[in-house]
């Protein structure tokens, strides 16, 4: 039985193949990199998340922002529509939950925070 992967899945394997091929020339580990990274960079993300007051959303984001440690900046652009990395999302709370709608449906933030974390930097 053949297993055939997306297109996208086989480009970001050879990506990380290549980068642990340069690390491993230059001696460094991922543990190192990422230490430099963050020193030239900053731990946090390049726009800091400013949250409104009285505002439960962002009371919520900021929260799960602050928990994730995300490098990701989020921002609100207007009412509940938020960019958050390079996309703009419509973001509602369910109870303590965050949801974000896109295009297959919706998703709670701290995952998808969480799954692009290593897409965005």
């Amino acid at each position: 039985m053949d297993t055939k992967y997306p297109q996208d899945n086989f480009d970001s394997i050879q990506k990380d193949l290549k980068l642990e091929r340069y690390m491993s020339l230059l001696g460094l580990t991922k543990q190192e990199v990422q230490l430099k990274s963050d020193q030239m960079f900053g731990a946090g993300p390049p726009i800091p998340f400013k949250c409104r007051p009285r505002i439960q959303i962002d009371a919520q984001i900021s929260e799960a922002l602050n928990r994730l440690r995300t490098t990701i900046p989020v921002m609100n652009v207007r009412g509940s529509t938020y960019l958050i990395g390079i996309y703009k999302f419509s973001c509602s709370l369910h109870g303590d939950q965050v949801l974000i709608k896109n295009q297959q449906g919706q998703s709670e933030i701290v995952e998808y925070l969480e799954k692009n974390q290593n897409f965005m930097k």
